[in-house]
């Protein structure tokens, strides 16, 4: 069930230990999301929030949080509802219009004992998102994912395991140059204007850090 983020208290820590209770866990991402997403960081290397859309997303309540709930370990047994996620992302209104850019899914699987097994998840179930015109994004303690801006910075940190779900926008491509599927992806749900932003990007590529595998990446996608 997805839980609006006005729906939810204020919380300052995760209470209970071993399988916490799914209101802690929904407190403590939320608490999380509120004063780590929506806020600028001094090593983040840009200005401005962490997140540019999580402030406006609370704001519009097009921010929802919900629980995964199984075994101890990232089996495929979470596939099926992480994958349910794409048409409640969608049902989710509104359905068009440029405030679609701003909703939100964070899910939290809190009875991961190694909560870096969910970046196993993400891999394996990324695809289907990008398919679907989606990123899905991962977050968790010890995630080693650099900054964009700050290579030194490790933005992707939180104090749970969860996958965030979001609409996927032209910005987007800084994410996705990696693999060339992925730019495909991109480019069949933004296509010229996607092109555009590529080219675009092309021209800086430098300042944003990319390797020589994503600049070739780029450069191919353009024919």
């Amino acid at each position: 069930m997805l839980v609006p983020i006005e729906e939810i208290p204020e919380a300052r820590s995760l209470g209970g230990g071993g399988r916490a209770r799914e209101s802690d866990a929904l407190q403590t991402v939320a608490h999380w999301a509120r004063e780590y997403l929506c806020n600028p960081h001094p090593d983040l290397g840009r200005a401005g929030d962490v997140c540019p859309w999580c402030r406006p997303s609370i704001d519009l309540r097009l921010f929802w949080l919900c629980t995964i709930r199984g075994a101890s370990d990232a089996g495929t047994w979470c596939d099926p509802p992480v994958l349910e996620l794409i048409d409640a992302f969608h049902a989710c209104a509104p359905g068009e219009g440029d405030s679609t850019q701003f909703k939100t899914i964070l899910a939290i699987f809190p009875d991961l004992r190694d909560c870096g097994e969910i970046a196993t998840v993400h891999a394996r179930l990324k695809p289907s998102f990008l398919d679907s015109g989606l990123m899905l994004g991962e977050f968790f303690a010890d995630c080693d994912k650099p900054g964009v801006r700050n290579r030194a910075f490790r933005p992707l940190r939180a104090p749970l395991p969860l996958l965030v779900v979001r609409e996927m926008l032209e910005v987007d491509i800084v994410f996705l140059a990696d693999r060339p599927e992925f730019v495909t992806a991109y480019l069949r749900k933004h296509r010229d204007r996607g092109r555009q932003a590529i080219s675009r990007l092309l021209k800086h590529a430098a300042g944003v850090g990319f390797s020589d595998g994503e600049i070739s990446n780029l450069k191919r996608s353009l024919g």
